[in-house]
């Protein structure tokens, strides 16, 4: 079995945002899931999405000359997604892949938008603090008597301040630096290890591996065939770097489930269900169900984490609070200090 070797675009203008993959998935993956065709969904959404009307269009054409569905979108979505896509039309999943990807799109713009409301109020209070101790350092201070004994230890402060900019940007550069050298495999490694981002990326990481592999599985595709399946994906993808990775350990005579365990980011559960010893169908059809669970894990954590956003904006708020009072009264108790 041949699979297209399709290379990556580079990230332009036709790319979708956020939101036009919410409404596209969202939509398609409703319409499918009610009976209607691929091709009746897709000229739906050109009768009902002016904004999408175009692209879809694109893909229409694309698909009349021949080109399957995940080509045809290839340039409108991200790498992970058309991989995911490709996956499941190869395999005959296309319609139920559809549909989580509409899941998944909805419920991260229904988070996206609750964290632009929970970020409006605490801005805005961030906002009327800078405007006001600008005014004060601006027009009050100056006015003050005896303020310029205090100036010789105000004046240090755009020298720290510009000291504290210096060494974030070389922090940041070098963090940088490592940061692309590293392998995409080590990244996701990494990520998987933060304190508290990495619970989230892991519950993702778990959903987005354990969804592709069922189905994989469920079309009954040996270990060495879907190696080299990974294998005709982008190079910079997630699939391909494990692929790459499993194939040359394989090779060496490595057991699948043994290498599995050297990842940070493969879940436990993942691996004993590879050694169950059941059947393939099983296989497939417990990954199946633990793909839906860590989909449902990833969002609650999402939700959990929005949560802690407010409290910790407001901690940040009142720290500057207290910073702009201790600049505003230092120049002042100097002053008084000098005179008596």
């Amino acid at each position: 079995m041949k699979y297209p070797l399709l290379k990556l675009k580079s990230i332009g203008t036709d790319k979708w945002s956020a939101a036009d993959k919410t409404v596209f998935f969202k939509t398609i993956g409703d319409l499918i899931s009610t009976g209607f065709s691929l091709n009746h969904a897709l000229s739906y959404i050109c009768e009902t999405e002016p904004k999408l009307t175009n692209s879809v269009t694109k893909i229409n054409q694309k698909m009349e000359t021949g080109a399957g569905f995940s080509v045809s979108i290839r340039e409108f979505i991200d790498s992970e997604t058309y991989h995911q896509i490709l996956v499941a039309e190869k395999h005959g999943q296309l319609g139920r892949t559809l549909s989580e990807l509409g899941a998944f799109f909805d419920i991260r713009q229904t988070q996206m938008k609750k964290i632009q409301g929970l970020l409006t109020y605490p801005v805005f209070l961030m906002a009327m603090i800078v405007i006001l101790v600008v005014t004060i350092k601006l027009y009050i201070l100056p006015n003050i008597s005896g303020i310029y004994v205090a100036n010789n230890h105000h004046n240090q402060t755009p020298y720290l301040l510009f000291l504290g900019v210096f060494l974030i940007g070389v922090v940041g550069y070098f963090g940088w630096f490592y940061w692309t050298g590293l392998s995409v495999i080590n990244r996701f490694s990494a990520l998987s290890k933060l304190p508290v981002i990495g619970k989230v990326v892991r519950s993702y990481l778990s959903y987005y591996l354990a969804s592709n592999l069922a189905v994989l599985l469920r079309n009954g595709l040996p270990i060495k065939e879907i190696i080299e399946l990974l294998k005709t994906f982008d190079h910079h993808s997630l699939l391909y770097n494990l692929g790459g990775s499993l194939n040359r350990e394989l090779k060496s005579g490595t057991d699948i489930v043994i290498v599995a365990k050297n990842y940070d980011f493969v879940p436990k559960e993942m691996i004993k269900f590879l050694n169950s010893g059941g059947t393939t169908d099983e296989i497939a059809q417990s990954l199946l169900a633990y793909s839906q669970k860590m989909f449902q894990t990833f969002s609650n954590r999402i939700d959990r984490l929005i949560g802690c956003i407010q409290p910790i904006l407001f901690c940040v708020i009142g720290l500057a609070i207290v910073a702009a009072y201790f600049q505003i009264l230092m120049p002042i108790y100097g002053s008084l200090k000098e005179i008596y």
